[in-house]
């Protein structure tokens, strides 16, 4: 998305243009001076006189004490001259430099406004979390050494989406970024595992089987892999479970809720941004002895979570854009 041109008012302010990225509508404001302005979008725009003679000044990480990327708003301190703050997806920032180019922006520390896409707690030690955060990577509350202390640490960069802790072994665990680029770790010892397909969500599922050595990734199809040292592969284990891209738009048709229970390593369900919730009667047989997709069992479902009861029933946990949430008692697909 291209941005809008700026305009200017009669007090001399440089008006709000959009977030190059669609986030909204990021400030650009004109400096007390009447002749400096800053353009926030996915970093910031320096502009002086003339306006051609833009300068960067940065996505979080093109010098020391730059800003995180992803502005969202901007003002001068009318009391104070020279002092900017600054909103982004990073937190809240000022400036006593007139928002210079490559000038030191400080950052209030500790500020509790981190959004979570999805996190889990492991089985062996309720203080040992993992969460994907929104635009500030997947976090841990584990340091190198172990220790739980209150902080967070980063491991995967990006958007953090899908965050999963071994349920046998909390030292073995994974995190993605957005559309599926989800990494694995043991210990500090981390591998690329990126969820391979065509299309593929922006928080791609990744689910544990029955034996979670195993997980299930979902594109347009389901992927499952052996997290084993010497086997880390990929296999696609089910055809394309969605209707495409088409009558929506480039990025749509994909797998979007994986659900699995331990009391059937081979019975998983697949929920799809389409509306359709899928069952497989023999998820962890060789791919290349895959059996076709089972019956669609529902046309609503874009999240699933499935709850053992007892054999041969399971509850199955449904949400879709036109059902808000659901619980359904079901069979096992026969």
């Amino acid at each position: 998305m291209q941005d809008d041109p700026p305009t200017s008012g009669r007090d001399g302010t440089v008006h709000a243009r959009r977030d190059q990225r669609g986030a909204g509508a990021a400030a650009l404001r004109g400096g007390i001076d009447r002749e400096h302005a800053d353009a926030g979008g996915v970093g910031i725009v320096e502009l002086g006189e003339p306006v051609v003679a833009a300068r960067h000044i940065g996505d979080g990480a093109d010098h020391p004490g730059a800003p995180h990327a992803d502005q969202h708003g901007l003002e001068w301190d009318p009391f104070t001259p020279r002092k900017v703050f600054l909103g982004n997806d990073g937190g809240f920032y000022w400036s006593n430099e007139n928002g210079a180019a490559q000038g030191l922006w400080a950052k209030t520390p500790d500020l509790p406004v981190t959004q979570f896409y999805a996190m889990d707690v492991s089985v062996q030690d309720g203080a040992r979390v993992n969460a994907g955060s929104q635009d500030n990577g997947s976090l841990k509350s584990w340091a190198a050494d172990d220790t739980v202390n209150g902080d967070w640490f980063n491991f995967v960069g990006g958007d953090g989406m899908m965050n999963r802790i071994d349920p046998t072994n909390d030292r073995k665990y994974y995190g993605c970024s957005q559309n599926g680029g989800c990494r694995g770790f043991v210990g500090t010892a981390g591998f690329n595992m990126v969820i391979p397909g065509a299309r593929r969500n922006w928080v791609a599922p990744l689910e544990f089987a029955a034996d979670p050595r195993f997980m299930f990734g979902g594109s347009e199809a389901v992927n499952r892999i052996n997290t084993d040292v010497g086997q880390r592969v990929w296999q696609r284990i089910s055809p394309d479970l969605t209707e495409g891209t088409e009558p929506r738009a480039p990025g749509f048709g994909t797998v979007t809720a994986i659900g699995t229970t331990p009391a059937d390593p081979n019975l998983v369900y697949a929920g799809t941004d389409s509306g359709l919730m899928w069952g497989s009667r023999n998820a962890m047989a060789a791919a290349d002895h895959q059996a076709k997709s089972d019956e669609v069992l529902y046309r609503v479902a874009d999240h699933v979570a499935t709850i053992t009861l007892n054999a041969p029933q399971r509850m199955n946990t449904i949400s879709g854009p036109m059902l808000g949430a659901l619980s359904e008692r079901l069979k096992d697909p026969t």
